[in-house]
């Protein structure tokens, strides 16, 4: 049940991390921008604080305050170039985090190979990696990801092919 986990993990990890376009982005900033910026600025200022300690707890207690959790410096001037750093930012660690799943599912079918070919490879475990690799396929990935996605799909396959082509039928 613990390495089912572990892969329940990584096919999260794929789904939070994916790339959701620069269309996506610019949304996310309009909503944002009428959210924090629709009401009247000087009903949202506070008053003159005299003492440092005073000061940090005010800084401390709007930074924990912020609801926004992507990098994009929200201003009233956010121009074009700056949702597209976003959108090259995010599709950049969308890539990076798949083909660090990548690379750990493939250190993780070479640690547990007998694992996964227990009962001819008709087992749950067998199955979640298979479904991983199908995830990949699911969200949508960069070119380079896919090429990844489909030389590990191809080596999984090839790895092991009593599960695929031997296999009972159901």
């Amino acid at each position: 049940q613990e390495l089912i986990n572990i892969l329940i993990l990584l096919e999260v990890c794929l789904f939070h991390f994916r790339y959701m376009g620069k269309r996506n982005i610019a949304r996310v900033h309009d909503a944002w921008l009428s959210k924090h910026f629709g009401i009247d600025r000087k009903s949202q200022t506070m008053p003159a604080l005299r003492n440092r300690s005073g000061v940090m707890q005010a800084r401390l207690q709007h930074l924990s305050s912020l609801e926004s959790s992507f990098t994009l410096n929200h201003s009233s001037t956010t121009t074009e170039a700056d949702i597209f750093h976003q959108a090259l930012l995010e599709g950049n660690t969308a890539t990076e985090v798949s083909l660090t799943v990548l690379d750990t599912i493939s250190f993780f079918t070479q640690c547990f190979k007998t694992q996964l070919l227990n009962n001819d490879g008709h087992n749950p475990l067998m199955k979640k990696v298979f479904d991983i690799h199908l995830a990949f396929l699911k969200n949508g990935q960069s070119e380079v990801s896919l090429k990844h996605v489909f030389a590990s799909l191809r080596a999984f396959i090839s790895k092991f092919p009593s599960a695929f082509f031997k296999g009972r039928v159901n």
